[in-house]
């Protein structure tokens, strides 16, 4: 990794420079990493071109920011976190379905074999802590950190009592709603 992170630093040094041509190498060099980010915070897979493009030409607009002294592969990495944040924000505003419906997406699975309507019958059931965590985390798409510091808890308990919950929720609908938490 630290030959990619050294490869990375030289191309955005020398983009930065002025080198507008070197971003389809720095594109071809970090697609594939950049693309497992973007993966992880998006609600719609799809999108993972999207965001490619898009860092393409944020790099081209903010390069002038870079820190050449600081590491170019996170600067990217964070980028792709971002956009993938704002492309689903962007999906959430511009949704055909009521927001009253979509309580909620622990997984695309789940979404597919249930109706939302069970779904909201289990949130009522669970405590208001977890029901808050679930709202934080995928009503609002807050991050485990922005969550944490709203709820004055480590980010590793945040993560750890929302994959608990994502559990009990999905037995209990598999279950056919039967166990309540």
């Amino acid at each position: 990794m630290s030959t990619l992170r050294g490869e990375v630093n030289c191309l955005l040094r020398k983009i930065k420079e002025g080198n507008k041509t070197l971003i389809e190498d720095l594109y071809f060099l970090t697609a594939n990493h950049l693309k497992v980010v973007a993966y992880q915070y998006l609600v719609n897979k799809d999108d993972v071109e999207d965001v490619m493009m898009e860092i393409c030409v944020r790099v081209q607009t903010y390069i002038n920011s870079f820190n050449p002294t600081m590491d170019g592969y996170n600067w990217l990495c964070k980028m792709a976190e971002h956009v993938a944040f704002d492309l689903n924000r962007s999906h959430k505003n511009n949704s055909y379905m009521e927001k009253a419906e979509c309580v909620f997406q622990i997984d695309d699975e789940m979404i597919r074999h249930f109706q939302k309507d069970e779904i909201l019958r289990v949130m009522k059931n669970i405590s208001p802590e977890k029901q808050q965590l679930m709202y934080f985390r995928h009503w609002l798409e807050y991050s485990l950190k922005d969550i944490a510091k709203l709820m004055s808890m480590k980010k590793s308990n945040v993560h750890k009592k929302i994959k608990k919950c994502e559990k009990e929720i999905k037995k209990i609908l598999e279950n056919g709603g039967k166990n309540e938490i």
